[in-house]
Protein backbone atom coordinates (compact mmCIF):
# COMPACT_ATOMS: atom_id res chain seq x y z
CA UNK A 1 0.00 0.00 0.00
CA UNK A 2 1.73 3.06 -1.27
CA UNK A 3 1.73 6.04 1.21
CA UNK A 4 -1.01 8.11 0.02
CA UNK A 5 -3.31 5.26 0.15
CA UNK A 6 -2.80 4.34 3.79
CA UNK A 7 -2.94 8.07 4.95
CA UNK A 8 -6.55 7.81 3.39
CA UNK A 9 -7.69 4.86 4.75
CA UNK A 10 -6.42 6.11 8.49
CA UNK A 11 -8.36 9.48 7.70
CA UNK A 12 -11.15 7.19 6.75
CA UNK A 13 -11.35 4.63 10.04
CA UNK A 14 -10.48 7.59 12.16
CA UNK A 15 -13.51 9.32 10.68
CA UNK A 16 -15.86 6.67 10.67
CA UNK A 17 -14.51 5.49 14.63
CA UNK A 18 -15.42 9.43 15.36
CA UNK A 19 -18.83 9.20 13.93
CA UNK A 20 -20.49 7.30 17.26
CA UNK A 21 -19.61 10.03 18.93
CA UNK A 22 -22.16 12.03 17.68
CA UNK A 23 -25.11 9.83 18.58
CA UNK A 24 -28.47 11.58 18.02
CA UNK A 25 -31.29 11.08 20.64
CA UNK A 26 -33.06 8.54 19.27
CA UNK A 27 -29.75 6.61 18.71
CA UNK A 28 -28.94 6.90 22.59
CA UNK A 29 -33.00 6.08 23.43
CA UNK A 30 -32.40 2.84 21.16
CA UNK A 31 -28.90 1.97 21.17
CA UNK A 32 -28.13 -1.81 21.58
CA UNK A 33 -25.22 -1.14 23.56
CA UNK A 34 -24.08 -4.77 23.49
CA UNK A 35 -24.07 -4.15 19.69
CA UNK A 36 -21.96 -1.15 19.50
CA UNK A 37 -19.71 -2.54 21.91
CA UNK A 38 -19.49 -5.66 19.76
CA UNK A 39 -18.88 -3.15 16.61
CA UNK A 40 -15.63 -0.87 18.73
CA UNK A 41 -14.97 -4.50 19.81
CA UNK A 42 -14.47 -6.15 16.24
CA UNK A 43 -12.71 -2.23 15.51
CA UNK A 44 -10.12 -2.58 18.15
CA UNK A 45 -11.48 0.20 19.86
CA UNK A 46 -9.74 0.58 23.29
CA UNK A 47 -11.93 0.10 26.57
CA UNK A 48 -11.90 4.20 27.01
CA UNK A 49 -14.13 4.42 23.65
CA UNK A 50 -17.46 4.00 25.81
CA UNK A 51 -16.52 7.41 26.90
CA UNK A 52 -17.57 9.08 23.45
CA UNK A 53 -20.64 6.76 23.56
CA UNK A 54 -21.58 8.23 27.17
CA UNK A 55 -20.79 11.67 26.21
CA UNK A 56 -22.60 11.87 23.10
CA UNK A 57 -25.93 10.33 24.92
CA UNK A 58 -25.38 12.65 28.51
CA UNK A 59 -26.44 15.61 26.39
CA UNK A 60 -29.94 14.00 26.40
CA UNK A 61 -29.82 12.56 29.89
CA UNK A 62 -29.11 8.76 28.77
CA UNK A 63 -26.71 6.62 30.42
CA UNK A 64 -25.12 3.44 28.25
CA UNK A 65 -25.62 -0.21 29.78
CA UNK A 66 -22.12 -0.25 30.21
CA UNK A 67 -22.51 -4.44 31.17
CA UNK A 68 -24.04 -4.80 28.04
CA UNK A 69 -21.32 -2.54 26.08
CA UNK A 70 -18.53 -4.66 27.85
CA UNK A 71 -19.93 -7.75 27.15
CA UNK A 72 -20.12 -7.20 23.05
CA UNK A 73 -16.97 -5.51 22.91
CA UNK A 74 -15.01 -8.66 24.41
CA UNK A 75 -17.26 -10.74 21.78
CA UNK A 76 -16.17 -8.17 19.22
CA UNK A 77 -12.24 -8.78 20.26
CA UNK A 78 -12.57 -11.78 19.44
CA UNK A 79 -12.67 -11.34 16.14
CA UNK A 80 -9.99 -8.31 16.12
CA UNK A 81 -7.95 -9.98 18.32
CA UNK A 82 -6.55 -12.98 15.28
CA UNK A 83 -3.55 -13.70 13.24
CA UNK A 84 -5.17 -12.42 9.69
CA UNK A 85 -5.92 -8.97 12.02
CA UNK A 86 -2.88 -8.77 13.62
CA UNK A 87 -1.37 -8.76 10.00
CA UNK A 88 -3.63 -6.56 8.46
CA UNK A 89 -2.44 -4.18 11.41
CA UNK A 90 0.80 -4.62 11.09
CA UNK A 91 1.11 -3.79 7.87
CA UNK A 92 -0.22 -0.46 8.24
CA UNK A 93 2.47 0.35 10.03
CA UNK A 94 1.26 1.93 13.07
CA UNK A 95 2.00 0.92 16.53
CA UNK A 96 0.73 -1.87 18.14
CA UNK A 97 -2.69 -0.60 19.67
CA UNK A 98 -2.57 -3.75 22.73
CA UNK A 99 -5.97 -4.09 23.55
CA UNK A 100 -6.57 -7.39 23.11
CA UNK A 101 -6.80 -9.41 26.21
CA UNK A 102 -4.36 -11.48 27.69
CA UNK A 103 -5.68 -14.60 26.90
CA UNK A 104 -5.98 -13.04 22.65
CA UNK A 105 -3.34 -11.37 22.24
CA UNK A 106 -0.68 -13.86 21.59
CA UNK A 107 -2.16 -14.59 18.17
CA UNK A 108 -2.76 -10.31 17.22
CA UNK A 109 0.75 -10.09 18.32
CA UNK A 110 2.37 -13.11 16.31
CA UNK A 111 0.28 -11.46 13.64
CA UNK A 112 1.04 -7.79 13.88
CA UNK A 113 4.80 -8.87 14.38
CA UNK A 114 5.16 -10.15 11.00
CA UNK A 115 3.01 -7.68 9.19
CA UNK A 116 5.10 -5.07 10.75
CA UNK A 117 8.08 -6.63 9.24
CA UNK A 118 6.38 -6.41 5.26
CA UNK A 119 6.22 -2.85 6.41
CA UNK A 120 9.25 -2.14 7.28
CA UNK A 121 10.42 -3.54 4.52
CA UNK A 122 8.03 -2.20 1.60
CA UNK A 123 8.69 0.97 3.60
CA UNK A 124 12.50 0.44 3.00
CA UNK A 125 11.93 -1.12 -0.47
CA UNK A 126 10.23 2.46 -1.52
CA UNK A 127 13.00 4.96 -0.12
CA UNK A 128 15.74 2.89 -1.79
CA UNK A 129 13.89 2.63 -5.23
CA UNK A 130 13.54 6.46 -4.69
CA UNK A 131 17.40 7.12 -4.22
CA UNK A 132 17.76 4.35 -6.85
CA UNK A 133 15.64 7.23 -8.99
CA UNK A 134 17.32 10.22 -7.77
CA UNK A 135 20.72 8.75 -8.66
CA UNK A 136 19.66 7.35 -11.79
CA UNK A 137 18.49 10.99 -12.92
CA UNK A 138 21.96 12.28 -12.14
CA UNK A 139 23.80 10.08 -13.94
CA UNK A 140 21.79 11.16 -16.90
CA UNK A 141 23.45 14.82 -17.02
CA UNK A 142 26.25 14.59 -19.56
CA UNK A 143 28.08 17.34 -17.23
CA UNK A 144 28.91 15.64 -14.04
CA UNK A 145 32.98 15.46 -13.60
CA UNK A 146 34.07 10.86 -13.92
CA UNK A 147 34.50 10.97 -9.94
CA UNK A 148 31.40 11.90 -9.23
CA UNK A 149 29.71 9.30 -11.87
CA UNK A 150 31.79 6.83 -10.60
CA UNK A 151 31.36 7.28 -7.30
CA UNK A 152 27.30 7.68 -8.16
CA UNK A 153 27.89 4.19 -10.06
CA UNK A 154 28.89 2.96 -7.06
CA UNK A 155 26.15 4.03 -4.47
CA UNK A 156 23.54 3.37 -7.76
CA UNK A 157 25.51 -0.71 -7.64
CA UNK A 158 24.95 -0.86 -4.37
CA UNK A 159 21.67 -0.02 -3.78
CA UNK A 160 20.10 -2.22 -6.33
CA UNK A 161 22.17 -4.81 -4.71
CA UNK A 162 20.29 -4.28 -1.35
CA UNK A 163 16.98 -3.75 -2.99
CA UNK A 164 17.11 -7.27 -4.13
CA UNK A 165 18.29 -8.25 -0.95
CA UNK A 166 15.24 -7.14 0.60
CA UNK A 167 12.71 -7.90 -2.29
CA UNK A 168 13.84 -11.73 -1.74
CA UNK A 169 13.25 -10.27 2.22
CA UNK A 170 9.80 -9.71 1.51
CA UNK A 171 8.89 -12.75 -0.94
CA UNK A 172 9.86 -14.52 2.51
CA UNK A 173 7.96 -12.49 4.80
CA UNK A 174 4.99 -13.06 2.92
CA UNK A 175 5.38 -16.75 2.08
CA UNK A 176 5.17 -16.74 6.36
CA UNK A 177 2.29 -14.44 5.93
CA UNK A 178 0.49 -17.16 3.88
CA UNK A 179 1.12 -19.72 6.19
CA UNK A 180 -0.11 -17.91 9.08
CA UNK A 181 -2.96 -17.08 7.86
CA UNK A 182 -6.30 -19.60 8.32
Amino acid sequence: MNRTALVVSMTLTALAAGGCASMSESECRHADWYAIGYEDGVRGQTPERVGAHRKACAEYDITPDIERYKAGRRDGLKEYCTVNKGLAVGRTGVPDPTVCPTEMEADFLTGYALGNDIYKVEHTLQHHQNQIDQITEQLAHDELPPSDRRQLVSELRGLEREYGRLEAELIDLERKADRLRF
